[in-house]
């Protein structure tokens, strides 16, 4: 019997993740995966857009992925193949700031345009980036289901979205939800030094976050030393920059409370997240208006659970499951269900 998405989603995350092969065979996959990097989409919107997709059908869902805090769009690699070869159309991008719209990937200004220039971190801006993108991959396909997935500082825009525009996407995944921040973020001895040093002589002054990205984004070590390679990975920001992230994060809870009820929700927390606070997802879950909520524990799991190509099988079935359990066929077990307990005279709320 033919595998279906999510089944075809897990099998290539697993023979990625466990196989020697640096290149991955026709055979392992549902779809063969059809990659563009920059390419029309990225034309018309004028910032870095990543998509994956199958290369031999229409895609029969939509993901649009929203990178966290020093990270960027490729940074759902991994995630984009094994979606696209279960049947997904996957995008994700560069806000601004971050990955290619760093000066030192675009010195000529190739993001800019009418004087808007993308170096500079601006969340306001990236929100009204991202709220396009999904406008356009609607428009590409208005008829597929579109799932919005952030991760860390993701989540906040994810959420801010699916607050704003719920026209536009039909459910969300959160992963490490950033709705308190860990102030080791900044309290380690190497940021302390640094950030008085931004705070009373230079307020533009570059705080180096490999202490940062070693010590607090996951406690895997292959995580860590992914992120420390990875050029496109921010490893300095200023100070300026990373209380503007403490401002944009503190708005979680304001836009979980004005979500679409009807609006599913996945949240996925690791246990052992040392950027943000775990025990804040209780609180988020509380004030979102989702009546479709599954939070998803991950016990000795650290902050970066999506954006990395060491990805765990908990959260693999984190996502299978969830994704399993809103398909049609089992919605439609779901009612059946309800239907039976109401003609034995229950109730069902």
């Amino acid at each position: 019997m033919k595998l279906s998405v999510v089944k075809a989603f897990v099998t290539l995350l697993c023979t990625l993740l466990f196989s020697q092969a640096t290149v991955f065979a026709d055979e392992i996959a549902d779809h063969p995966i059809a990659f563009t990097e920059n390419g029309a989409l990225a034309t018309e919107l004028n910032f870095p857009v990543y998509e994956w997709q199958p290369g031999d059908a229409k895609p029969t869902e939509m993901v649009l992925a929203i990178h966290g805090l020093t990270l960027h769009g490729r940074s759902y690699s991994l995630l984009g193949k094994a979606f696209a070869a279960g049947g997904f159309y996957f995008v994700s991008s560069d806000m601004r700031g971050f990955g290619l719209c760093q000066p030192l990937f675009s010195a000529n200004h190739e993001w800019c345009k009418n004087y808007d220039c993308k170096w500079k971190v601006d969340y306001v801006k990236s929100y009204k980036d991202l709220v396009c993108l999904a406008q356009q991959m609607r428009k590409k396909y208005p008829d597929l289901k579109l799932t919005v997935i952030g991760e860390s500082l993701g989540s906040t825009l994810a959420l801010q979205i699916a607050a704003e525009h719920p026209e536009l996407i039909d459910r969300v995944i959160l992963s490490a939800p950033a709705v308190k921040l860990n102030h080791a973020m900044f309290t380690n001895s190497q940021n302390v030094k640094s950030g008085l040093y931004a705070a009373f002589i230079s307020p533009r002054f570059q705080m180096n976050l490999q202490g940062f990205i070693s010590k607090l984004v996951s406690n895997n070590p292959k995580i860590c030393q992914e992120m420390l390679d990875d050029p496109l990975v921010r490893k300095k920001m200023p100070l300026s920059d990373l209380l503007q992230t403490e401002s944009c994060v503190g708005h979680s809870i304001k836009y979980a409370q004005k979500m679409s009820p009807s609006i599913p929700l996945l949240i996925v927390q690791g246990s052992q997240d040392h950027c943000v606070i775990p025990e804040a997802i209780v609180q988020l879950s509380q004030h979102t208006r989702s009546s479709d909520q599954t939070i998803r524990w991950l016990n000795q799991t650290g902050h970066l659970l999506l954006e990395t190509h060491y990805v765990r099988p908990g959260t693999v079935a984190a996502l299978n499951d969830w994704f399993d359990d809103h398909t049609p066929e089992h919605l439609e077990e779901v009612r059946q269900v309800e239907q039976s307990i109401r003609a034995l005279g229950g109730k069902v709320e």
